[in-house]
């Protein structure tokens, strides 16, 4: 599969015409256009079009509390929003139907993801995120039983076969570094810490509070930022309770341990940025190999 993958990869560099990305941004600006207009006539926070559209044009104060907090990451969407819109479509089935099948479900689902997908321009974080639930999926049908971290590999090499231009996206890597971070523990405080660590050649958060920040409100945003805010997004009067609830939480951010006078010095060269990204890889191999007794 990965020799596949870097052969399609070394085919797009060579024909590659430039212009596939930005063909997909003009054919979903309208759709994407729709939601971050629509947030705003009603009065939501900024932040709703980050996390429902994924508009990268946040405010600079809100893009420095969640960096200098060490939860960037955060912003970013990953596999745990697809999985909670799916998680959301089971149970809005579930009040009509008993037992809901998933199996009959799933073009709905992937219809689900692709929507929200295309809300948010099929971004690099978004995209990585779907190509992985994707491979997934196929992985459990056809019995491939590939381990995370070749599905995070894979779908990293692939997003990039599809749009080489992404070699310049450090979006892309955060959330591909995010998601390799979580193959290494399968506790969720290791997890976190792990995120931390994986990330933060990207940013040089020089604070050690920022792990502690990751470990106490990772979970929360999970559970109950990113339902609250999709959820407040779609009722009447919503913007009154979302708009509350994140003010108050970016008040509160800026008061957390390690977010006061730090430099955000900038990202070092990208080709460092992808020769660290898949030295991760060969190690999480190597660590496998070791852990199986493989010879």
């Amino acid at each position: 599969m990965l020799w596949l993958l870097l052969s399609l990869l070394l085919v797009r560099l060579v024909c590659h015409s430039g212009v596939d990305y930005q063909n997909l941004l003009s054919y979903t600006q309208p759709l994407h256009s729709l939601c971050t207009e629509s947030l705003k006539a009603r009065g939501f926070h900024p932040i709703y079009e980050g996390l429902l559209c994924g508009e990268g044009h946040l405010p600079a104060t809100t893009v420095a509390v969640f960096k200098q907090s060490g939860l960037y990451h955060l912003l970013v969407v990953s596999g745990s929003h697809f999985v909670f819109l799916e998680q959301a479509l089971l149970f809005l089935v579930r009040t009509q139907t008993k037992e809901p099948n998933r199996a009959r479900l799933a073009p709905w689902i992937i219809a689900l993801f692709v929507l929200f997908a295309a809300l948010c321009q099929f971004n690099p974080p978004v995209t990585r995120a779907l190509v992985s639930l994707i491979l997934q999926g196929l992985s459990q049908k056809f019995r491939l039983f590939w381990r995370r971290e070749q599905v995070a590999l894979y779908s990293g090499v692939l997003c990039l076969c599809l749009f080489p231009e992404w070699f310049l996206s450090l979006s892309l890597l955060l959330s591909w570094l995010a998601s390799l971070a979580l193959t290494f523990a399968r506790k969720s405080h290791y997890q976190h810490i792990l995120i931390f660590l994986f990330i933060y050649p990207i940013f040089y958060n020089s604070s050690a509070f920022a792990i502690l920040n990751n470990i106490l409100f990772t979970p929360v945003f999970s559970v109950f930022y990113f339902p609250m805010t999709l959820l407040t997004a779609l009722l009447p009067y919503g913007s009154v309770v979302g708009n509350f609830i994140w003010q108050h939480t970016l008040n509160f951010m800026t008061l957390l341990p390690g977010t006061t006078n730090i430099a955000m010095t900038a990202s070092p060269q990208l080709l460092l940025l992808w020769v660290y990204t898949f030295s991760l890889h060969v190690l999480k191999r190597l660590l496998h190999e070791r852990s199986t007794g493989w010879r």
